[in-house]
């Protein structure tokens, strides 16, 4: 596989000493094992992915990102991952104290962490979450904690990672993403996902954007090569206004016997983030 270019803020290819942040909420959760549920998310900075290839990654305002070369969707979320605040698991932990509107103690237990990005598998990234995992585990005697991690697959987790998490949820990325084929598959990650689903104490769900035939047939091929049951793939069409392109697209998903989930649905929370400058 060719090396991945890590697309990160310039403060974290300058220092791994801090978890780079993009942001912390406690709401409801829109998609996932956890759809419905109030849930406490941890979105970290830096991705190995520029999902939707827009000429202009650097654009502030998300909406005037367009899709670039060979791509049909944009990553609802870059405007908010390529930035971030540099904060040690004491900081974090601190400001959950001060400003998630839920009792410290439920995080992990009754409220479930979710750890979502950029790309939270990224090597360095992964050191500094299990870090900041030691740190609560210490400050909430934390047994079996409810972590999810969101993944786009390219990265297998560490041993310590999986030591902490009980749910994975791997958003593969398609041709439609506009990423070359050996940027966006892993071959050696997604086994390794998929074994995990037979292993005790872990779970692990699949989920795609597709846009057209091609994507949804190439979720037939990925699932057929790795042996991923259809019962944990979900399929979701990218963000539109389109309503009739959604229902059509919905509709084609569903021919191709893929659970399919509402657009609006697996959206990035930016509303529900909190200024971490505080």
């Amino acid at each position: 596989m060719a090396d991945k270019t890590e697309i990160q803020p310039r403060e974290q290819q300058e220092s791994n000493d801090r978890l780079i942040v993009a942001g912390t909420w406690y709401g409801i959760n829109p998609t996932g094992k956890y759809v419905g549920r109030p849930i406490v998310q941890l979105s970290v900075s830096g991705c190995n992915l520029l999902c939707g290839n827009p000429s202009n990654p650097f654009e502030k305002d998300q909406e005037e990102l367009e899709p670039g070369r060979n791509a049909k969707w944009v990553c609802h979320s870059i405007s908010e991952w390529k930035n971030g605040s540099k904060m040690t698991p004491e900081e974090i932990f601190d400001y959950w104290k001060k400003h998630i509107d839920c009792p410290i103690d439920d995080i992990g237990g009754d409220i479930p962490l979710v750890i979502g990005g950029g790309e939270p598998l990224l090597p360095d990234t992964q050191d500094q979450l299990t870090d900041l995992f030691d740190h609560c585990s210490a400050e909430l005697q934390w047994d079996d904690p409810d972590i999810c991690i969101r993944t786009n697959g390219t990265f297998e987790p560490s041993l310590k990672m999986r030591s902490y998490v009980d749910h994975f949820e791997v958003s593969i990325k398609l041709p439609s993403s506009g990423m070359k084929q050996d940027h966006r598959i892993d071959r050696p990650s997604i086994k390794r996902f998929v074994d995990i689903i037979d292993e005790k104490g872990w779970s692990v769900d699949f989920q795609f954007v597709a846009v057209d035939d091609r994507d949804l047939n190439e979720i037939k091929k990925i699932a057929n090569t790795f042996n991923i049951p259809k019962s944990k793939i979900t399929v979701y069409p990218p963000k539109t206004d389109d309503s009739e392109t959604v229902e059509t697209l919905q509709g084609l998903i569903m021919e191709y016997g893929f659970r399919v989930i509402e657009p609006e649905y697996h959206q990035w929370q930016s509303e529900n983030f909190d200024d971490l400058s505080n």
